[in-house]
């Protein structure tokens, strides 16, 4: 499949098998695929995701330096938090959702059972808000218990509980942005249960450019605007010049910062003035105008 993209232009955006314990094998599966295919790669979303390889994004960088200055054209999209969030059984690399050993594993490689908050379960939405660590204390049950048993309601239901796992650490994420490959992506949608979809953009100028001093302000607005629309292939947007499409944002460097939490992820940032949509105004006085001047952006 890589191969007949590459045929055609394209490139390669994978999410890939694994974001854990075996990051680096996946990873080196994903630069084998770009190199056989002679394809450009886009590695979504950057992340080290269990407490095995926690502190090892140096070591990770390297992998992907050395395949770059073999020619592989590899990219990569980081969204600015500790927090991941996926379904339940995401959790458990080797599937084996009802054994107790495998989930008991799968629970400590995430730093144990307070760092998995239930977002969404339709079948009982009591647990929504709530740790494992907290379910499996009030239901007398042990995590693995506890763990299993969501998997069981959940499959009677055909549905899946929505998860977020807090098991990165800071460290990594600078580490991340502060390379010229890596984009700012939000992964995240605005009715979702995590604060990325809502907050992503602006926590990026606020926190990490304002704040911690990370980036330089020029180069995290290339990572959010000319960097991905030059992966797109799309020359006339995510760049200010004469003739090119007007999608702009006027913000306030000095106040501009997120606002959305796990309790209130909706909650929109302060310090965004102005969204302009091919030329069109959009957003303004903290509000949409009303104006739908988009379009779809096909290849």
């Amino acid at each position: 499949m890589a191969r007949s993209a590459a045929e055609h232009g394209g490139f390669y955006s994978t999410h890939i098998r694994d974001e854990a314990d075996k990051s680096f094998y996946a990873l080196l599966e994903e630069i084998e695929i770009a190199e056989q295919a002679h394809i450009p790669v886009d590695h979504s979303h950057i992340k080290l995701g269990t407490v095995a390889v926690q502190g090892k994004a140096p070591e990770y960088i390297r992998v992907i330096e050395e395949a770059r200055n073999r020619g592989v054209d590899f990219m990569a999209d980081c969204y600015p938090y500790d927090d991941w969030q996926a379904n339940i059984k995401a959790t458990v690399p080797d599937k084996q959702y009802e054994n107790p050993r495998s989930v008991a594993k799968a629970i400590a490689d995430l730093g144990g059972p307070d760092h998995l908050t239930i977002t969404e379960f339709k079948p009982n939405s009591s647990y929504a808000g709530h740790t494992l660590a907290e379910l499996a204390k009030s239901n007398k049950l042990s995590s693995p218990e506890m763990f299993i048993r969501i998997v069981h309601e959940g499959d009677a239901a055909h549905s899946e509980a929505e998860v977020v796992g807090h098991s990165m650490v800071e460290s990594d994420i600078k580490a991340f942005y502060q390379q010229p490959w890596v984009m700012v992506a939000s992964d995240g949608g605005i009715g979702s249960a995590h604060p990325r979809g809502a907050g992503t953009f602006p926590r990026v100028l606020g926190r990490l450019v304002r704040e911690k001093h990370w980036l330089t302000l020029p180069e995290a607005i290339r990572k959010m605007t000319s960097l991905p629309a030059q992966r797109l292939n799309w020359p006339d947007r995510g760049i200010l010049r004469e003739g090119a499409y007007a999608d702009l944002v006027l913000f306030d460097p000095a106040t501009v910062v997120d606002h959305s939490t796990f309790s209130k992820p909706q909650q929109l940032p302060t310090g965004l003035e102005k969204v302009f949509v091919n030329g069109i105004l959009v957003w303004s006085n903290a509000k949409p105008t009303g104006a739908t001047p988009g379009q779809v952006l096909a290849r």
